[in-house]
């Protein structure tokens, strides 16, 4: 593109063009190195949004992961109470058997020695 009012053959007005001519190509440069830098950020920054949105999901199922652990946890620690508490309470009715066996014993020992072997 040429300008009507810059006469070519003057070495001042053409190397004011050529350097004219540069500025503008370095600005080009400069401003299509500036669309590739916005782009490459665009494409960093939805990138680290998906991974955030992955990890925020990740996270959503740990928390319902561990809420529906601890409901378990709790009901099979209600069970085990329960489990123990009947577990204890056989244990008392056999050591009760035993002692009410055992003294049965001991009287039918006690007759068989007073009584020569009779009942």
């Amino acid at each position: 593109m040429t300008n009507p009012f810059i006469d070519s053959n003057n070495p001042i007005q053409s190397l004011s063009i050529d350097v004219e001519n540069d500025l503008d190509e370095f600005s080009r440069a400069l401003l299509n190195d500036s669309m590739n830098c916005i782009d490459s950020t665009e494409e960093i920054g939805l990138s680290i949004m998906e991974q955030l949105h992955q990890q925020r999901e990740q996270i959503a199922g740990s928390t319902y992961s561990l809420t529906d652990t601890q409901n378990i946890t709790n009901k099979t620690r209600k069970l085990l109470k329960i489990i123990t508490w009947k577990v204890c309470r056989e244990k008392i009715a056999l050591c009760i058997w035993i002692f009410v066996f055992s003294l049965i014993d001991a009287i039918l020992a006690y007759r068989l020695l007073t009584n020569w072997g009779h009942l």
